[in-house]
């Protein structure tokens, strides 16, 4: 719909720009076609009755009327036969209450002697004699386009589904905020935490002391696992879970898994055993590896906690008659009663077991449910109470594609700075003093790099421009600009610089959009020290400068 003279005219300029005027409004303004169609929305409109635009375009007028009330076509025929109409009357909101308006209908000219469309202006009336008056002052409709009116019924089943549909996305909207902010305000201390807790396992210390350190960094890398277990979930459920399958070895994922979970099962008195004599020759899964090898550790773990002294875990394969691959991993453990079974993939269930010294959440089945099922394939689990419980995975078959790994880096610590002596130097673009202090304490281990810190994206900006880094890492949460927006004017001003972004926000779906937007890598505090010095190593070119 397009923004109107004083004459209900269409003003000589473009039609786009004029609906984008118009939609964005603070006005309450409604364009409908002529067959009754709501087609623009102006944000007034939004804040007057709840409904978002998303929600309502392409909806007829009629939503906004009493599930009781006759519809707007008398008012639509006379804007559509060149006339101006004025009218009181009771609408519905989103939250199913009413509100009184007053609303002139003028019809919508692309030229004088063609109407295109008609459109409502409407003002908030919540007195309550407005309200007594409403139903004398409604137009009836009449002639043709008195046929839109709708049964009540219809009607009313109608306004149900807009509001809920309506509630279904406020509430996933709230959500994703809510995840954001908390992954941020968790994520933000824990980096400081673990970041140091590495660099202090890097110091010389004492027996004692790095018993000390050590607990520091598994308390807080098992707080991490949690906050990543929620988000996870959440995402799951969201639809927003994003994958990377490739074939994938599936009797190497359990060999790899197997070195991680070690330590658990000597701790325990554990066997692990792996049984691939059934494997057949191709073996392979279409998975995303990462997440594939998140769902393996998270049975094994549990087979392992869950289990009795002495006991074992078998992981054996087989081929299924459509070719699907299935994997059972088996505990000897305390097993589990049947009417329990069906509760075991709800979220924050344990079964009794948080009364126990076995740390955990109830997350870890929920969340390997979620991604088995995102990558195509299913997950059932039965049990034996006394006797042991088995887990069975069950994917697509891959096939494994040729070519050959990559080859890893040089060292990194050899490939910091610059053999002609010239320092790098590497601008930090962030407004927490603790995040800043740990990687120029990083930083510090590395005399070929220098740090040029900033705390607004404004002074990062001015400083780009002074001193031509030669890599910015840019933190996302600033307090004058948004991190997108730097992103994109380091990268208009220097596009030879690689940013890579280091953020506490792990959403799903952020790493594609900021690569996009053109940042060279992208870390998520907690900070791995380790894989911040690979990342500044791999995008480290020092120019000699004069």
């Amino acid at each position: 719909m397009l923004a109107l003279a004083a004459d209900g005219s269409l003003p000589e300029f473009d039609v786009a720009v004029a609906a984008s005027l118009l939609a964005d409004s603070r006005a309450a303004i409604v364009g409908v076609t002529p067959d009754g169609l709501i087609e623009t929305w102006s944000r007034g409109a939004q804040i007057l009755y709840g409904y978002s635009a998303a929600t309502v375009l392409g909806q007829p007028i009629t939503i906004l009327d009493p599930p009781d009330a006759m519809t707007d076509g008398a008012s639509i025929d006379a804007a559509l036969a060149g006339d101006t109409v004025r009218l009181e009357t009771e609408h519905i909101r989103g939250d199913g209450g009413l509100v009184h308006v007053r609303a002139s209908v003028f019809p919508v000219r692309r030229d004088e002697d063609t109407i295109i469309g008609v459109a409502y202006l409407i003002q908030d009336q919540s007195e309550p004699e407005h309200a007594r008056q409403a139903s004398a002052l409604r137009p009836q409709p009449t002639g043709s386009r008195g046929a839109r009116s709708r049964a009540p019924s219809e009607q009313r089943d109608r306004l149900e589904l807009l509001r809920a549909s309506e509630r279904a996305e406020s509430a996933n909207r709230a959500k994703s905020e809510f995840l954001a902010r908390m992954s941020h305000e968790l994520r933000s201390p824990l980096n400081t935490i673990i970041g140091f807790g590495q660099l202090l396992e890097l110091e010389e210390l004492g027996p004692r002391e790095r018993d000390h350190v050590g607990l520091i960094l598994k308390a807080a890398r098992h707080l991490l696992d949690d906050i990543n277990a929620v988000l996870d979930v959440a995402n799951i459920e969201a639809g927003q879970i994003t994958l990377s399958p490739e074939p994938v070895a599936l009797a190497d994922a359990v060999r790899y898994v197997f070195a991680l979970v070690a330590p658990l099962a000597r701790d325990c008195d554990v066997r692990l055993a792996l049984h691939t004599d059934r494997l057949g020759d191709n073996g392979h899964v279409e998975a995303d590896r990462n997440r594939l090898n998140q769902v393996v550790l998270n049975l094994l773990s549990n087979a392992i906690k869950y289990n009795r002294p002495g006991g074992r875990v078998d992981v054996s394969f087989a081929v299924t008659s459509t070719g699907r691959v299935r994997m059972s991993i088996t505990d000897t453990g305390i097993g589990i009663e049947h009417d329990k079974l069906q509760r075991l993939f709800e979220p924050f269930e344990r079964l009794g077991a948080e009364r126990t010294e076995v740390e955990g959440t109830g997350l870890g089945l929920t969340l390997s449910r979620g991604l088995i099922e995102a990558m195509g394939g299913t997950i059932e689990v039965s049990s034996q109470p006394g006797s042991g419980t088995t887990f069975v995975v069950e994917l697509a078959a891959g096939r494994p594609r040729s070519g050959h790994e990559k080859s890893r880096r040089e060292d990194e610590l050899r490939k910091l700075g610059s053999s002609s002596g010239v320092r790098s130097r590497v601008l930090y673009i962030e407004d927490n003093v603790s995040n800043l202090a740990l990687v120029e304490r990083i930083l510090d281990r590395h005399p070929g790099v220098e740090l040029i810190p900033a705390m607004q994206a404004t002074i990062g900006l001015e400083l780009a421009r002074q001193h031509r880094p030669d890599l910015i890492v840019l933190d996302l949460h600033l307090p004058d600009l948004s991190g997108a927006e730097t992103l994109e004017r380091l990268r208009a001003k220097h596009p030879e610089v690689p940013v890579v972004v280091l953020t506490a926000d792990a959403r799903e779906g952020q790493e594609a959009h900021v690569r996009r937007l053109g940042a060279a890598a992208y870390l998520t505090k907690p900070l791995d020290v380790h894989r911040f010095v690979d990342v500044l190593a791999a995008h480290l070119n020092p120019r000699r400068r004069n």
